[in-house]
């Protein structure tokens, strides 16, 4: 069977035209591009100055990957943004494998692929892997499009609902949460959550993307269950998904989504500074 589009934000105009539905959204586009925004105010030197020189060019494709998940050419991009860990082993997640080619063998010998679960760690190493690559050979403009994509993909890992198999609520009587508390909720209290100056963190070296990857996922699974609870609590407000049941629903996990929008911030940053410095720390051009 294959599953719905859910974790990978729609075009931006969908997003206007159906401001009254809960599609569901990766942070939607506002967010991705205030962690990307914040991800370059966090970095400092030569290397802060060139990803803020580029900043409206960052911003500007930071949800591409989304835009490939939905045009039809790119059908393995559906399944780049989660990882289902909870459908390969239980909480604290030490039995699913960080090595691909062991992760696939224990899929296969359940009966799944990465279709059916997900594989964002990987991708973010590969894409880590590419940025390295491309500031090694001085690419500007490769280092430009390289960075906005692997920020996009690491922030998807930081939504609690991208780590789990409920990832729409769908077994808990939730069904929507993945775009009402990502998208619908951010984008009606946008005003608080366009600074995240109190929740990014410095940017710090990163030595196994895919390690990080994971610890980043198992910290947005510990938020899921707050998630469905206070979404359950706040459609009591009222039968239908208005201002009343937004308001409950941000004032019961609006720190959360500020903290994990922070933690994106700071995740990209860091996925940033480490592939320069693996790189040799190329004088960054324009």
């Amino acid at each position: 069977m294959v599953k719905p589009m859910r974790r990978c934000t729609w075009p931006l105009v969908v997003l206007v035209l159906l401001v009254t539905a809960s599609p569901s959204f990766p942070w939607g586009p506002e967010g991705h591009r205030i962690a990307t925004s914040t991800a370059c105010d966090t970095l400092r030197g030569s290397i802060g100055r060139f990803f803020k020189d580029n900043r409206e060019f960052l911003l500007e494709h930071c949800n591409e990957p989304d835009d490939w998940a939905h045009d039809g050419q790119h059908p393995e991009e559906r399944y780049q943004h989660y990882i289902d860990m909870d459908l390969v082993a239980p909480y604290p997640f030490t039995d699913v494998p960080r090595d691909l080619s062991k992760f696939e063998a224990k899929l296969k010998e359940m009966n799944l692929s990465a279709a059916d679960v997900g594989r964002i760690p990987w991708r973010i190493g590969e894409r880590h892997k590419q940025l390295t690559a491309a500031f090694r050979a001085k690419d500007w403009d490769k280092v430009k499009h390289i960075a906005s994509h692997l920020g996009h993909y690491i922030q998807d890992a930081t939504v609690p609902l991208h780590s789990t198999k409920n990832y729409d609520g769908q077994y808990s009587g939730n069904r929507g949460i993945h775009g009402r508390f990502e998208a619908d909720m951010i984008r009606h209290y946008l005003h608080e959550y366009s600074d995240l100056s109190n929740t990014a963190g410095a940017p710090t070296f990163i030595k196994d993307p895919v390690d990080m990857t994971f610890e980043v996922l198992i910290d947005s699974y510990v938020y899921v269950d707050n998630v469905l609870r206070a979404d359950t609590h706040a459609h009591r407000f009222g039968e239908l998904y208005d201002a009343a049941y937004y308001a409950k629903l941000h004032g019961l996990v609006g720190w959360i989504a500020k903290r994990r929008l922070g933690d994106a911030a700071t995740a990209t940053a860091s996925l940033w500074l480490s592939a320069w410095l693996d790189a040799g720390k190329p004088e960054p051009g324009r």
